[in-house]
């Protein structure tokens, strides 16, 4: 039996193959652009043996195994595929005399947030102790841990609301057109006491956006952000290989600030 993988980064491995319409749906709940392993010699894969099989040459991968298709929340399994000496640096040749065992870090997500977990880990925003630590006790990341005070928006009404906003037209159209797209009826919104923390947050990550392929907003967001601008209510979104976030008046629901970070397809090579 010959296991091998293709090259590209975002892989979503078959491992589970009991429930060919739950694979099919899988693929589209997920909403990200993957480079899809479903081969029948993957079939009941350990998790060590796929280490083994990418040999050092990938970051990490995402498996739909048989929780997958028997857990109704559909979580697939994130594995971190990096081989580690005793120092715990990454190494790459899992053959060498400095690679010990130890703990494979993995944790599960579900589908709606595989495009979030990716756009981090790909970007290095985040890495797996991040979402660890966010995770369930059960080691499922179903979104960050909501804090004391949140509200739900309904979708009809932020995008009624959307017209009324003073950023560039552009903006607001492809934000219109994929909270359209988005299929929950409505989002999560954390109230901010001040629009300048999200100024702070974007200074912080402005290394992460130079990988994404796709940035808009980010100009503008961090001008407007930088003269502060009272409470908004903010929320973001998975899109296919990114998300959009957003930073909305309280009382209206118009966009004051609009961000969209969009990480480039991975396909296998060709060549």
């Amino acid at each position: 039996m010959v296991r091998t993988l293709p090259e590209g980064q975002f892989l979503l491995i078959r491992t589970g193959f009991e429930d060919e319409n739950a694979w099919q749906t899988l693929q589209v709940e997920a909403q990200a652009d993957f480079t899809i392993v479903d081969d029948p010699e993957f079939d009941g894969i350990s998790i060590e043996e796929l280490v083994e099989v990418a040999g050092g040459s990938l970051d990490y991968a995402f498996v739909a195994d048989h929780r997958t298709f028997t857990d109704p929340r559909r979580p697939i399994l994130v594995v971190d595929l990096h081989v580690r000496d005793e120092d715990g640096d990454v190494y790459v040749d899992d053959e060498s005399e400095d690679a010990v065992e130890e703990p494979i870090s993995r944790f599960r997500v579900t589908p709606e947030y595989l495009a979030v977990v990716e756009n981090n880990l790909s970007t290095a925003n985040l890495d797996f102790a991040d979402f660890i630590a966010s995770a369930d006790r059960g080691g499922l990341f179903d979104g960050y841990a909501a804090p004391a005070e949140t509200l739900t928006l309904e979708r009809r009404d932020l995008l009624a609301a959307a017209r009324n906003s003073n950023l560039p037209a552009m903006l607001v159209t492809r934000y219109s057109e994929a909270l359209e797209l988005y299929r929950r009826s409505t989002v999560t919104a954390t109230p901010t006491e001040d629009l300048s923390e999200h100024h702070k947050y974007l200074q912080n990550n402005m290394e992460g956006f130079g990988h994404a392929e796709e940035v808009l907003g980010l100009e503008e967001s961090l001008e407007i952000s930088a003269q502060g601008g009272g409470p908004v209510l903010a929320f973001y979104f998975p899109i296919r290989s990114g998300w959009w976030s957003a930073n909305v008046a309280p009382e209206t629901l118009a966009p004051v600030t609009l961000l969209m970070s969009r990480m480039a397809s991975r396909r296998p090579s060709t060549s």
